[in-house]
């Protein structure tokens, strides 16, 4: 049951592949330039890959063991 923990690697794997669910999908549908996808397209990205690592740090380890 240990490998199925949440690890700050874990975490930020989640927060990279939600961020870049995202900006493909904002991708399909931008026809801005680049400056405008560093800027809130990457930039959101990096915002909830942060988040991800930050709630999985702050939130309290849940074990069942005695």
């Amino acid at each position: 049951m240990r490998k199925f923990s949440v690890t700050l690697g874990r975490s930020l794997l989640a927060g990279v592949s939600a961020a870049a669910t995202g900006a493909i999908a904002g991708e399909l549908s931008c026809g801005r330039g680049w400056s405008h996808v560093l800027i809130h397209h990457v930039g959101s990205g990096v915002a909830i890959a942060l988040a991800c690592v930050l709630l999985a740090r702050y939130r309290q380890p849940e074990t069942f063991a005695p």
